[in-house]
Formats: structure tokens, sequence, C-alpha cells
């Protein structure tokens, strides 16, 4: 069919035109901010592959609690109180898989005072902004990236001051 771009584009023709049949231009509605519900639509739907992308490998609610043996009410509740990163989606909540020790089935014990780092700066931070920043070199941590060397292991008091760094910088 061509480019990803282009797949993604005839499919989204193909289901728009089967559910909306839009012969004139609707009432009320400028060709300015049709196209802008267009933008804001392809927005929407296109967010979760974005982010998966950015964010690297992840689980949803389901995935982490058989992991971690406990009961997906548990999963919420460590989101709740910092020590679970989780990211919204589309029905559910992603979860970065770097957080966790894939060997012994916990949570990494940097996790919560990473999370906190932001949280002290911005106590509403969105949790896109942490998963953001540990997907890309930090120079805090010699360019190497914050969620390969929290996976690693080891290196948890230079992981949390460059969070702490990072944060301050958002912050101000």
């Amino acid at each position: 069919m061509g480019s990803p771009l282009d797949t993604i584009s005839a499919g989204f023709s193909k289901e728009l035109a089967r559910h909306v049949e839009i012969d004139e231009q609707p009432p009320g509605l400028s060709e300015e901010e049709l196209f802008e519900l267009g933008q804001r639509a392809a927005r929407m739907t296109l967010a979760p592959l974005v982010w998966s992308t950015k964010v690297g490998d992840r689980w949803d609610v389901r995935r982490v609690a058989e992991f971690l043996d406990v009961s997906r009410q548990a999963v919420y509740k460590r989101l709740r109180t910092g020590s679970l990163l989780g990211l919204p989606g589309s029905g559910t909540t992603w979860f970065p898989v770097w957080q966790f020790d894939l060997e012994h089935h916990v949570v990494r014990h940097v996790v919560a005072p990473l999370i906190e780092a932001f949280r002290r700066a911005d106590p509403d931070v969105d949790p896109l902004v942490i998963a953001a920043w540990a997907t890309k070199q930090s120079p805090s941590l010699g360019s190497s990236i914050p969620a390969e060397v929290v996976a690693e292991g080891g290196q948890d008091d230079r992981v949390i001051l460059a969070a702490a760094r990072a944060a301050r910088g958002l912050a101000a």
C-alpha cells in the first residue's frame, strides 16, 4: 500500500466514509473548524501508537498484576501512591517495563523516589513527562538514557539526582 502514513490515512478515510455522510459543509462549522476537527481526531487516535514508540516496551494492568502476583487493585494503589509509573491509555493504563526487575518480579526500588523527585517540583506532573524524560539521553547521567540505567540497576542515587535536576528544570 505504501508508507505507514499512507496506510493509516487510507484506513482512516475508508472508515470515515463508512460512518459519516457529509456531502455539504455542516451548518455552523467553517472549513478551518472542520480541518481542526480532523487534526484533533488524528491526535487522539494516534496518541497510543506515538507514545508506545517513545516510551518503549510497556505492559497493561493485567500483565503487571500477573508479573507482580498482585491484584489489579494493588497495582492501582501503587500507581496512586507513586511507587509505580503508569501512563493513561485508551481503556487501560500502560506501565513502562524498565521500572520492573524482570528477574525478581518486583518494582525497582528507584521508581518511587524518581517519581517523587518530579512530584516535588510539580505535584501535578503528567506521568508522560516522566516517561519521556526516562527514555531520552540525560546530561546528568553522562548522556545515558535513564530507563536503561534503571534497568541495569546499581546507580539509583545518580538516577534520582538526575530526575530531580530535570524536574527542577521543568518547574522553572
